[in-house]
């Protein structure tokens, strides 16, 4: 009011008073949050021999994974060709000579372990069997190592941000309590921490085995038949490709329906 009076003495004129706008938080961008969720990696930091340890197990329980599903390769071959195992790694280990004049080392490996193969079909399949078997379970005891040491590592840290949150809490004043309340910072200590956490064991847990798991995958299909998996890839590719345009391009029910 007295603003108003001064300006009519002044000016003569009326000029309406200015009020403070209250500033409302704005909603950060996912680039900014996905920066935030990075940089709060940086409390696995301690942590990092486990994480080393756990990316180990994924890997051999990957690698575990691979063996196993080339092991089904002969057991096919079995079956459909009436071919034994000697037979068939014997047939590759000639055709690479042949081609190169020099044996890969994988096959040399399939070589001398295709020795301890019985030649009848119903042994060699059962053979073949108890090796998936027991690399199955091998595998699982790596998979539990990456789980436990990845969950641990993720639950560790996330101990380590709610105690430097705690710490922060600590030291303000009270009247930041008064004006806001409590519910900010207990939603912060319990349901934002948690979510953190689970961000934490995906990116040590799934991220990281499942990738792993696929690359090798790759690479078994592609030491069988480089040319097939090539092909599988691109017509892959093609394909998934023609069907987001497809489904673009056509209406919307349509696309629900697909």
């Amino acid at each position: 009011m007295r603003h108003v009076l001064k300006t009519v003495e002044d000016t003569g004129k009326i000029s309406s008073p200015t009020f403070a706008v209250p500033a409302f938080p704005r909603r950060s961008s996912p680039k900014r949050r996905h920066g935030e969720f990075w940089r709060a990696c940086g409390f696995l930091a301690p942590y990092r021999l486990q994480v080393i340890v756990a990316v180990a197990s994924a890997f051999c329980s990957g690698l575990i994974f691979t063996g196993g599903l080339s092991a089904i390769y002969p057991i096919i071959n079995v079956l459909l060709n009436n071919q034994t195992v000697r037979q068939m790694v014997d047939e590759k280990v000639t055709e690479q000579l042949d081609r190169n004049g020099s044996v890969s080392w994988y096959w040399g490996l399939a070589d001398r372990a295709a020795q301890y193969v019985p030649d009848r079909p119903v042994y060699a399949i059962a053979t073949l069997f108890g090796l998936i078997l027991v690399l199955a379970v091998i595998g699982n005891v790596f998979r539990f190592c990456h789980e436990y040491l990845s969950d641990r590592s993720a639950i560790s840290a996330i101990n380590d941000i709610r105690k430097r949150l705690y710490d922060q809490i600590l030291h303000l004043p009270l009247g930041y309590f008064g004006k806001h309340g409590t519910s900010d910072v207990t939603s912060r200590l319990v349901s934002d921490a948690q979510s953190l956490q689970e961000g934490f064991k995906t990116v040590l847990g799934q991220a990281v085995a499942e990738p792993i798991k696929a690359v090798l995958a790759l690479l078994l299909a592609a030491v069988i038949d480089w040319r097939l998996t090539l092909f599988i890839i691109v017509f892959c590719a093609v394909d998934g490709g023609h069907d987001q345009k497809v489904r673009e391009k056509s209406p919307t029910g349509f696309s629900r329906s697909a």
